[in-house]
């Protein structure tokens, strides 16, 4: 089997080039061919690709400032071979990794194996994100993958014009169409995560950002429902005010604010049930847009509750004093416990590695990202919208 590694390359140090083509070199299936994607504006790995000693055909092309999709179509193109395997500079590759790749290629019969990858940390801050995000567990992704190019084309390009999350979505175009394939174990090691609280940041949000424009534009349909149903959110319980005389009115609703509220509960529930159960979809944009009404929606029923007690007798017995603050207290409690302990221990994390107090650290972390990506991926939601 001939295999075309297509690798992308943007900015990085020496140290990463050169530990990556020395991985490759030493691979114990080799590669017939590596195509370099230089997205760098200066021609940065030139001269260094082209002096470097590989076992392999090499093809270098200068993509600038080009985005992941877009650099990983132009390798596929210029392949010269039928089987693709897709690598970046910052992934580093097991020397096994082809072979591994091959044999699970051949076992399963398959047109494909997608990478699997471990994230390790190399500071004290990369460690805590690590560990309330990834843990040590192996993820499925786009680096490390090896695709039959004939599958490829029928699977189709990754967008090439999305900053974020074209991984993603071109993945679950290949799910739709058939089975995972998943290697037994990880192959490579991704050890560049982001070193300090504003680099988080700034990642975190453009990815939430460009995730959330991709699912709209992707699926432009759902975008407008979505969209539809935040302005009934945020519309439809000042209805009776926009009424002239609206006690008279016969358009006059009843309680419009807790029917509106309620069917919208009713509504995330229902669409949950039926794309996690019936139609096995991993997420969309409608139930990310329903999900976040919902918690606004509880959030104010809670804020509310004390005020919405009318009677005295019903007060007496359902008043709780500083339902708010205990609430929102509740909540982060709650967050902290689940990103700090529970996403931990299911990626992997040694309990001896969060006990007795390291977990609080990492379960803040994980709370202040959850909280960030909310309003981030709303905006993001509009703006695609806007922008089709």
């Amino acid at each position: 089997m001939n295999i075309s590694i297509v690798l992308i390359a943007h900015n990085e140090s020496e140290v990463q080039f050169f530990s990556q083509m020395n991985a490759i070199n030493d691979q114990t299936y080799p590669a017939s061919e590596v195509i370099l994607i230089d997205t760098s504006l200066d021609e940065l790995f030139r001269s260094h690709f082209q002096e470097f000693q590989l076992d392999a055909k090499k093809q270098y092309f200068h993509s600038p400032n080009s985005y992941p999709g877009r650099s990983r179509n132009i390798g596929v193109n210029e392949s010269k071979f039928e089987n693709i395997a897709f690598l970046d500079m910052k992934t580093i590759p097991s020397l096994c990794w082809l072979e591994e790749m091959v044999k699970t290629i051949n076992y399963y019969d398959s047109e494909y194996v997608f990478g699997s990858t471990v994230f390790r940390a190399t500071s004290s801050f990369e460690r805590l994100y690590q560990y309330c995000t990834y843990g040590n567990a192996a993820h499925e992704t786009v680096p490390g993958t090896l695709i039959k190019k004939n599958f490829f084309k029928v699977i189709g390009d990754f967008l090439p014009k999305a900053r974020a999350a074209e991984d993603i979505e071109w993945r679950d175009r290949i799910k739709t169409t058939t089975s995972r394939i998943n290697p037994n174990k990880p192959l490579l090691t991704y050890s560049s995560l982001p070193s300090s609280y504003g680099e988080l940041l700034l990642k975190y949000i453009r990815n939430s950002f460009y995730g959330a424009m991709l699912d709209v534009l992707k699926n432009i349909k759902e975008a407008y429902l979505s969209l539809f149903l935040i302005l009934v959110f945020l519309l439809i319980p000042r209805w009776n005010y926009l009424l002239s005389d609206w006690d008279q009115s016969p358009f006059f609703i009843d309680d419009i604010t807790k029917k509106i509220y309620f069917s919208l509960l009713f509504l995330f529930i229902f669409y949950y049930f039926l794309n996690r159960f019936l139609l096995k979809k991993r997420s969309s944009n409608t139930l990310i847009i329903l999900k976040y009404l919902s918690y606004i929606i509880v959030f104010y029923s809670v804020y509310r509750w004390n005020d919405l007690l009318g009677d005295i007798s019903l007060s007496i017995s359902l008043y709780i004093p500083h339902i708010t603050k205990a609430f929102l207290g509740s909540l982060v409690f709650a967050s902290v416990i689940n990103r700090g302990i529970f996403v931990p221990l299911k990626n992997n994390v040694l309990p001896s590695s969060l006990f007795p107090i390291y977990w609080i650290k990492v379960g803040l972390l994980g709370c202040i990202l959850d909280i960030l990506k909310a309003p981030i991926y709303i905006l993001g939601s509009f703006f695609a919208l806007i922008k089709r």
